[in-house]
């Protein structure tokens, strides 16, 4: 195969997303599912790779979600100190917490000792059962405490700022590979910070300042708020033509995503060796929408890409048919089991094949689920030009490009 071929491998992380990408000598990281996902899948292939002789370039955490960041923690727990890991070398972490909001209320001091604050428990897996009652906060559990412990470059390609995506600035690594950053917004990190410091205001009346205490406490409180879940179709009756029956409620069917969680989600353009693949996290469709419209002269849009992993595992709520329309793909794919949410969603489905049917395209699916069954019906794959790439029966598959 050619040098430049480039390797996607989405790894089982039950409702979550776990990715390497690997182009020549280069390997990127995207979120690392759960815990389990680390345990029985990502630390074999790690270090695996790193006998091979590649180290992670880039280690991007979209954002706090349990289903995102979770897996990375005994990652980066593990591989220790980042001049002596033990799994492999990993450049660099993109991750935005507390210390890269602008927060006014932010003042220069630390703590003499912690202080005591209480958070609802979350037990950080996807096969956990999530029961109420309080816990005592603890400390250096979190991805921004491992991060500080081990010496990790963190967010160094930003000056150890905020990874944002209103500067046109384009990010370049490595000969070749290019990233186009797309969210989050500023105007998103604000309204995450304000919505923080309103809820660590109702258990913490102490001053607010950059001792490594509040990283922790935020990442603890994103993962713990209860995000709201729309849910889409789970089934189609019969293995009917799902576009023509229900295309019309469908598009109209276009509740987007208000997480402020979510709206911090890290999304990106990579570009290596004229392809372009474009990586949605679990970003809001609109604010996608408007960065593309900054970033992209309108003439060239839509965007043609080799790959688009659609956003929040193809969530109704966070895709849109003007999205689908904006971003042209050659390949798609999903990351999701569809236990929790019945992700993807199939009005995400019936909107990417009604808005895509003038160009031949592949789907693909780190699960087999039964309710997707019909998409492998001919008529039609014929009819919206399509057909059924890879489906990992274990949760894993890989994509070359």
């Amino acid at each position: 195969m050619s040098n430049h071929t480039c390797y996607i491998e989405l790894f089982p992380a039950g409702n979550g997303d776990a990715i390497l990408i690997r182009m020549g000598d280069t390997l990127i990281m995207i979120d690392g599912g759960y815990p389990s996902t680390y345990r029985h899948y990502l630390k074999k292939r790690l270090i695996e790779l790193n006998r091979q002789g590649f180290r992670i370039n880039r280690l991007i955490v979209t954002h706090v979600d349990a289903d995102h960041v979770s897996g990375v923690i005994p990652l980066i727990e593990e591989n220790g100190d980042a001049n002596n890991p033990s799994i492999i070398p990993i450049d660099q972490v993109w991750h935005n917490s507390y210390r890269h909001l602008q927060i006014n209320e932010k003042k220069i001091g630390h703590f003499l000792s912690p202080p005591q604050v209480r958070l609802p428990i979350n037990l950080h897996d996807d096969d956990a059962d999530i029961s109420s009652g309080d816990v005592s906060f603890k400390q250096g559990t979190t991805l921004g405490a491992v991060l500080l412990k081990g010496k990790y470059n963190w967010n160094g390609d930003f000056n150890e700022g905020a990874i944002v995506g209103d500067s046109l600035k384009k990010i370049q690594i490595e000969n070749e590979i290019e990233f186009t950053l797309l969210t989050p917004t500023s105007d998103s990190l604000k309204r995450l910070g304000d919505y923080w410091l309103r809820n660590l205001r109702k258990i913490y009346a102490g001053e607010i300042n950059e001792d490594s205490f509040f990283d922790d406490a935020y990442e603890k409180l994103l993962e713990m708020v209860e995000k709201p879940v729309l849910g889409g179709s789970g089934n189609v009756s019969g293995g009917s033509d799902l576009v023509k029956q229900n295309l019309d409620e469908w598009m109209s069917k276009t509740h987007e995503d208000t997480s402020v969680t979510n709206g911090s989600s890290i999304s990106f353009v990579l570009e290596y060796a004229g392809k372009k693949m474009v990586f949605l996290g679990d970003a809001i469709p609109s604010h996608v929408l408007t960065q593309l419209e900054k970033k992209v002269a309108h003439d060239k849009l839509p965007i043609e890409a080799d790959v688009l992993k659609l956003a929040h595992h193809g969530g109704f709520t966070n895709n849109s048919p003007e999205l689908l329309n904006r971003i042209k793909a050659t390949h798609y794919l999903f990351s999701s089991n569809g236990k929790r949410y019945n992700h993807p969603h199939l009005e995400t489905i019936a909107w990417l094949l009604e808005m895509n049917k003038d160009h031949h395209k592949h789907l693909h699916f780190n699960y087999e689920q039964d309710r997707l069954h019909y998409l492998n019906n001919p008529n039609l794959k014929v009819k919206y030009n399509y057909e059924i790439g890879q489906v990992g029966k274990n949760g894993y598959i890989q994509i070359v490009i």
